[in-house]
């Protein structure tokens, strides 16, 4: 890999043991995927790495001695490095669980609960020490972090990537906690994969010949295409209707779950395909395929895999629910009650929260029985594999039963799992 002057001096250790080690570690990575050399950013979403270690850390972490964990689960080395501060702006994906309902959310079974609980305080206190912003949440563009097109990010989780690349034309490849902690630290990152121009060039064109509707319409087109796609770059065309953030953020989330699309272009709405021949850079597509009623009804079934009606949990904000949704849910939810043994988890992020509890929004959920949750996924809930589940989010219903082991997910739209949690009874349709 090329490096510049002030890169070989990073590596060498003159600006600290921190920085020498994220600049071996980044190297290692570029080369490993034929990078030629490292490009500056200022613009990180981290993965905490205690997100996927509690076992690890369980094991191994001395709950006192943070930047040991740090440096070997994440910098790969023996030696302990203390790391100061993060060279690059960097954001924080979510942390694992909401503190405030440890219990109800059951984050400790299977672990010690004391020490789980200590030991998201210390994550979370270790990333504001060096400089980490805890928007703690799956939606960094929602709260702040804003990239421009053109701007070379590193970002972890998956719809979020899609999102940065796809609506804000920015630049991330998918980046792990090992590499986009690397990047915030030395403020580089590994120029290779959606970083280069050709790299972003559409190759399957999918004919919309099914109007998305709504959301769901959005998130089954995006399921569908997954499928199908795979790694490729999908370009839609012929989408007559109005889009919008919440839409799109479905059309991200589902196609990153069902295939791993990174990158997609909507002719007319997106920022690098205003026309057809932008968005293929003057080629040919590789494939053409059709999305018509029998697609979509396709997508709609795979996603809903129940056999009874019953209803246990309804789960929402996947990707994090905005303030915007949050006050549909609170409309529906006036005057309303969540039905007896139904649980309402709708999550969303820390400043979406506090907006909703100034609005009202969040003493109308929390009045009909609901709860709004931060600093976690649904995903990261303890539930058993016998509940029945409701949710919204195309993302859930995939990823649950390999994950979690859910064989019972109804999926449908965000009233129709309000209607569900308040009647206890799932009853919707395609």
């Amino acid at each position: 890999m090329k490096l510049t002057d002030k890169e070989k001096m990073m590596l060498s250790g003159e600006e600290g043991d921190a920085v020498q080690k994220g600049m071996e570690l980044l190297i290692d990575y570029g080369e490993a995927l034929g990078a030629e050399k490292l490009i500056d950013t200022n613009n990180v979403h981290v993965l905490t790495p205690f997100y996927f270690y509690p076992d690890i850390l369980n094991k191994y972490l001395d709950i006192n001695d943070i930047d040991d964990f740090i440096s070997k689960s994440v910098l790969n080395t023996d030696n302990k490095v203390i790391v100061d501060r993060v060279k690059a702006f960097t954001t924080s994906h979510i942390p694992a669980v909401d503190l405030e309902y440890f219990d109800l959310l059951e984050a400790s079974k299977g672990r010690d609960p004391d020490n789980f609980y200590e030991m998201v305080v210390q994550m979370q206190n270790y990333c504001t020490r060096i400089g980490i912003n805890m928007s703690a949440t799956c939606t960094p563009y929602t709260v702040g972090n804003v990239p421009i097109k053109g701007e070379h990010c590193a970002w972890t989780e998956s719809s979020a990537i899609s999102y940065a690349n796809s609506v804000l034309g920015a630049r991330t490849n998918i980046e792990g906690d090992h590499s986009s902690f690397a990047s915030a630290i030395t403020g580089k990152t590994a120029y290779w994969g959606m970083h280069l121009s050709k790299n972003r060039t559409g190759e399957i064109m999918i004919d919309v010949e099914a109007q998305p509707q709504d959301t769901m319409d959005w998130d089954l087109l995006g399921y569908y295409t997954g499928f199908k796609v795979g790694l490729k770059v999908p370009v839609y065309n012929n989408i007559k209707t109005t889009a919008n953030m919440r839409r799109l953020m479905a059309l991200c989330s589902a196609g990153a779950a069902s295939g791993a699309v990174i990158m997609y272009h909507v002719i007319g709405i997106t920022p690098e395909a205003n026309t057809i021949a932008e968005a293929f850079r003057n080629k040919k597509p590789v494939d053409i395929m059709n999305y018509s009623k029998t697609e979509r009804e396709e997508s709609y079934n795979k996603l809903n895999c129940s056999s009874s009606d019953n209803i246990d949990f309804v789960l929402l904000g996947c990707p994090h629910y905005t303030i915007q949704e949050i006050n549909y849910i609170a409309n529906i939810l006036e005057d309303k009650k969540v039905a007896d043994g139904v649980k309402l988890f709708i999550f969303t992020n820390m400043q979406h929260k506090a907006l909703a509890k100034k609005s009202g929004y969040l003493d109308t959920i929390e009045r009909s029985g609901g709860k709004l949750i931060i600093d976690s996924c649904p995903l990261n809930t303890k539930i058993s594999p016998s509940n029945v589940i409701a949710t919204d989010s195309a993302k859930i219903s995939h990823t649950s039963g390999g994950m979690k082991g859910w064989k019972n997910v109804w999926y449908g739209r965000t009233k129709e799992c309000i209607e569900a949690a308040i009647s206890g009874k799932w009853r919707g349709e395609l």
